[in-house]
């Protein structure tokens, strides 16, 4: 069955920045991601050692480093999507899909008018927004931006947030 312009969903996809994500990521992290899947021990113990006592040196000083996820390791992406697949996981409200691509995220909110796609939008930002924190990862409003697909149907300007920063539509 066909459905009229005005009985259609209206679709707004947030496309999010994971502000500098790689290099961001925490190793704890990345220890509790292994320990909380289903790793072998062993395996736990030489990604720990491997992510152990790394040190980085700009000349002068040398520091030790407790994050950061290796891009060009063959290990590093793994280990990148080890703890950030936990983000797909994050109940969201209905009509509501987070969908990954590299480092960054798609937030796809369906809904039946305006109101509901901007309040469903805002709900999912700030759920998103705080698991991200609690990985010590933040989404950067200033790169992130939104498209609204509604076909021939009007739809009025829409206002999305992310931490009180409008994001671009």
């Amino acid at each position: 069955m066909k459905k009229s312009r005005c009985t259609r969903n209206v679709v707004m996809v947030v496309l999010l920045d994971v502000k500098n994500a790689f290099n961001s990521l925490g190793w704890d992290a990345i220890r509790s991601a292994l320990s909380d899947g289903n790793i072998s021990p062993y395996l736990r113990v030489i990604i720990s050692n491997y992510l152990s006592e790394r040190m980085v040196f700009n000349g002068k000083v040398t520091k030790q480093m407790t994050a950061e996820v290796p891009q060009v390791s063959i290990l590093g992406p793994t280990l990148w999507n080890l703890r950030y697949n936990d983000v797909f996981k994050v109940e969201l409200p209905e009509y509501v899909n987070l969908v990954g691509y590299a480092d960054d995220l798609a937030l796809i909110v369906k809904g039946k008018n305006a109101d509901a796609l901007e309040s469903k939008a805002n709900e999912a930002l700030e759920i998103v927004d705080l698991f991200m924190k609690g990985l010590h990862l933040e989404l950067n409003p200033a790169k992130s931006e939104a498209i609204i697909i509604s076909g021939k149907k009007k739809c009025r300007n829409l206002s999305v947030h992310l931490r009180g920063k409008s994001i671009e539509i």
